[in-house]
């Protein structure tokens, strides 16, 4: 599994191409404490797992910021290659 980003103790990461199946649609890991779900890459439903309420919205507004650069990643890890880092959250001042 390759991290993607970190922030507000929540980490974000990709499988990478031997752990991706070929059905699975794309999505993200992301792991809070104790809290773990699978979250959809193209409309961030939560697929497996679950996330508070906070956690999922900080999620899917970092999801929003990124989406261009989560496909970037899906497809390396998906071909073998390492993904990118990717800027964690950006909150409105």
């Amino acid at each position: 599994m390759a991290e993607l980003a970190r922030f507000l103790g929540i980490v974000i990461s990709v499988f990478t191409r031997g752990e991706v199946g070929k059905h699975h649609q794309p999505h993200i890991h992301v792991f809070a404490g104790d809290e773990d779900a699978s979250i959809a890459i193209h409309d961030g439903r939560v697929l497996a797992g679950s996330l508070s309420s906070k956690n999922l919205w900080l999620v899917r507004h970092w999801m929003t910021q990124h989406r261009a650069a989560l496909i970037e990643a899906w497809e390396a890890a998906k071909a073998g290659r390492k993904p990118h880092k990717i800027p964690p959250l950006r909150m409105p001042r």
